[in-house]
């Protein structure tokens, strides 16, 4: 049987692991990069399923594109397209979770050229969450991972001239939101509606960034361990995008919990690591 993996990378640990895995249950697993070669693309016979792993940082949807073709071709997608045209655009997340009572990290978005309206709107959204003097802010792209595309701002005259130079740079699919100071980020993993279990993660000494490849720190709970109230939200998440398997995460910051994002690609190594659950075979297993 042959497993294939949409990825760009094929040196990413995640697909190394994907790889011995699927060796070691007797199959075949094809690294396939979506965005090298013609459309429509053709899969190898008896191709047992489409492992989606490509993150949508290109802002180009050729891969969805391919995993559309496949689909209708009668292929199984593992988190398919379908999922992630509508949810791995973060904005996109906040603005289907709005209805719900799930709370979210204060985030706004702005297209067009600065306005000083915007000074007062930002002060007004965040105004219980801005603790820094001056004023501190994330910004990160509508569509990525890893930490990539993040950035820190401080001060209302910084953020007013990033934002308005990306405005003339044509590029204004940033979200900005309030650097909520010594927040813990709560990573739950998911495969299909069953918890696997939580990484607690906090930023290396001296360091802002909750990404284990930049130094961050972890704790991990089993799934009867992890709070309640997340595996609530989590439930609520699942039931309306309808992922195969991903990562969903939340800051902890004054005793409130707010989402933060759906990562539809999420790295294996960490949770690996600090679990000891062998998380590429239990996907690979479940499909």
């Amino acid at each position: 049987m042959k497993i294939i993996l949409l990825t760009e990378n094929t040196k990413l640990s995640s697909v190394q692991r994907f790889s011995a895995e699927a060796t070691a249950l007797g199959h075949t697993l094809i690294s396939l990069n979506p965005y090298n070669g013609a459309f429509p693309p053709a899969l190898p016979d008896k191709t047992a399923f489409v492992l989606h792993r490509t993150s949508g940082h290109r802002l180009d949807n050729h891969d969805l594109a391919c995993s559309f073709y496949w689909q209708a071709q009668g292929h199984k997608i593992i988190n398919g397209p379908d999922t992630l045209l509508k949810w791995r655009d973060k904005e996109l997340q906040y603005a289907l979770l709005a209805p719900t009572k799930i709370p979210c990290v204060p985030t706004l978005s702005f297209r067009g050229p600065w306005q000083r309206s915007y000074n007062d709107l930002i002060l007004q959204t965040f105004k219980n969450y801005l603790t820094h003097d001056p004023p501190q802010f994330v910004l990160k792209t509508n569509i990525g991972s890893g930490g990539l595309g993040v950035s820190f701002v401080t001060g209302m005259d910084a953020l007013a001239r990033t934002q308005q130079k990306l405005f003339s740079q044509g590029d204004q699919k940033y979200l900005c939101q309030p650097n909520l100071a010594h927040a813990l980020e709560y990573r739950l993993f998911y495969i299909a509606e069953q918890l696997q279990g939580c990484l607690i993660k906090k930023p290396a000494p001296g360091q802002v960034m909750h990404n284990f490849s930049q130094g961050a720190q972890g704790e991990f709970l089993t799934a009867q361990d992890c709070p309640r109230q997340l595996k609530t939200y989590c439930q609520t998440i699942q039931e309306l995008s309808k992922f195969d398997y991903a990562a969903v995460d939340f800051f902890l910051w004054q005793d409130q919990f707010y989402f933060l994002e759906i990562n539809f690609v999420p790295g294996l190594h960490a949770f690996e690591v600090l679990s000891k659950y062998n998380i590429a075979k239990n996907i690979l297993k479940n499909f």
